[in-house]
């Protein structure tokens, strides 16, 4: 009887590191928060993402390069929101909302970088500000691909986004 126990919890065991070992494989990264986000952007759990990066960059004690990384972070998260929330829009109201889209999405980046305007991070700040806008500008020129006026629309959105791509080569 002794020995058949020792055998189940041996299989049990086991078991539980062959789970164990194949829920680490479809780990992205080593940190468990971030991961998290991109699990949960991938559901289009928004708020709950925005919730996480935010409690993140509470928890931190004094890594400024922690902060810049999750403040990068939240600020993708806004623009997934910010552009998900467009292709709700009419597409003849789409150009008034890319650029509030953008100023909020891009408002932890901005307000991080006034607190510490020559902080190490701030190059690659500058990068992930225009990384928003430019995911935000992708997909208001996918929502505006299938509206009417759309040749008119196009060439506004591509055009913004040309001036982006110009901002990232300059970097």
């Amino acid at each position: 009887m002794c020995a058949g126990k020792i055998i189940a919890l041996s299989v049990l065991v086991l078991i539980a590191g062959l789970q164990s070992s194949r829920l680490q494989a479809e780990r992205a990264t080593g940190d468990r928060n971030a991961d998290l986000v991109g699990v949960l952007l991938a559901q289009g759990r928004f708020k709950d993402a925005e919730w996480i990066c935010r409690h993140s960059i509470e928890q931190l004690t004094g890594s400024r390069f922690e902060n810049a990384k999750w403040t990068a972070r939240l600020a993708e998260v806004l623009a997934s929101q910010s552009a998900n929330a467009l292709y709700g829009i009419r597409p003849t109201e789409l150009t008034q909302q890319i650029v509030p889209a953008i100023q909020r999405s891009s408002a932890p980046i901005d307000a991080l970088l006034k607190s510490y305007p020559e902080a190490p991070s701030a190059l690659f700040l500058s990068a992930e500000k225009l990384s928003v806008g430019q995911t935000i500008l992708r997909t208001a020129i996918v929502a505006a691909s299938v509206g009417p006026k759309r040749e008119t629309l196009l060439d506004v959105l591509v055009s913004q986004v040309t001036r982006l791509q110009d901002d990232s080569a300059q970097l």
